[in-house]
C-alpha cells in the first residue's frame, strides 16, 4: 500500500531543503543596510496610505460639495463632515511624514554612501 501524503511532513521537508539551501529562514546574517531598508518601508508605508485616502476621497465628494445636506440630519452631516477632515488630515499627516523621510533618506544615502543623486 502506498504511503499516505501528510502535508505536515510535506512542509516540514520544504522548510529543511529552504534551511540547506540557505534560504531566508537559516539563520544566515542577512546583507544589506537594515535601516535603510526600514526607511524605504516606512515611505512605501506612507505611499499606500496616500494612495488609499486619495481612493476614498470620490466617495466624499457630496459631503463636500454639500456639508449642511437639508435631506439629511444634523447628526448626519457632522458624521460626514468629520470623515472629509480625517480624510485630509490623514493626507496631510502622511504627506508630511514623507517628506521628512525622504530628506532624511536623501541626507542618509549622502552621507553613508556619498550619494550624489
Amino acid at each position: 500500500m502506498a504511503n499516505k501524503f501528510s502535508d505536515r511532513d510535506w512542509r516540514l521537508k520544504q522548510f529543511q531543503i529552504e534551511e540547506q539551501q540557505g534560504g531566508r529562514n537559516s539563520g544566515q546574517k542577512k546583507e544589506g543596510d537594515e535601516e535603510m531598508d526600514i526607511m524605504i518601508q516606512s515611505m512605501n508605508d506612507y505611499v499606500v496610505n496616500l494612495t488609499t485616502t486619495i481612493g476614498s476621497l470620490p466617495n466624499y465628494i457630496n459631503f463636500i460639495r454639500k456639508p449642511d445636506d437639508p435631506a439629511k440630519t444634523p447628526e448626519q452631516n457632522q458624521i460626514d463632515q468629520a470623515t472629509v477632515k480625517n480624510a485630509l488630515d490623514n493626507l496631510k499627516d502622511n504627506t508630511a511624514l514623507l517628506i521628512k523621510m525622504y530628506k532624511y533618506f536623501t541626507k542618509y544615502i549622502s552621507d553613508k554612501y556619498k550619494y550624489k543623486g
